[in-house]
């Protein structure tokens, strides 16, 4: 069972509170060491170079299974939202109402994260809306990534990457 740690959600503006932390295994250690050094990761397939989140044994676009992680912009579209006025696990009571959204990343269309949406007033999101990562230190060293508005970009240009083999 994970364990509560505490944490200052001082981007949210909130007072501190206590959350879950995230317990890696295996497939995640890289993304949370990544966010630790405040870069986001993605892994990625060795043979056809696609990217996938949440990570995988195998390439869900060719089925190889030589997967490593890739340093990614951080910059990606708000592709659905949803604003909790309830805190349903422990911890977020201080950050409500609580902006969660899937992202999509710039550099692979599909790529998308789930994540806490960092903004002064939820009223203002809208879908399509260029996002940038951010990171928050919480407890025991961890650090997590989350997304706020990209001030002054309407919606981010895909960031081309090389065509998958196959």
């Amino acid at each position: 069972m994970a364990e509560l740690s505490p944490i200052l959600p001082a981007a949210l503006g909130g007072a501190a509170a206590t959350r879950l932390a995230p317990t890696p295994d295996s497939w995640t250690e890289p993304f949370w060491q990544a966010a630790r050094e405040r870069r986001l990761a993605i892994q990625c397939c060795q043979e056809c170079d696609s990217l996938q989140h949440p990570p995988g044994l195998m390439c869900r676009h060719c089925g190889a299974s030589q997967l490593g992680y890739r340093d990614v912009s951080g910059r990606g579209e708000l592709y659905s939202f949803t604003v909790s006025e309830q805190s349903f696990v422990p911890g977020f009571e201080d950050a409500l109402p609580l902006a969660i959204g899937l992202v999509e990343l710039v550099e692979q269309e599909g790529v998308r994260l789930l994540s806490n949406l960092l903004v002064d007033d939820p009223d203002r999101l809208r879908v399509g809306i260029a996002l940038r990562v951010c990171f928050e230190p919480i407890a025991d060293g961890y650090v997590l990534p989350q997304f706020e508005p990209s001030e002054g970009d309407e919606s981010p240009a895909r960031v081309s990457a090389p065509e998958p083999n196959g």
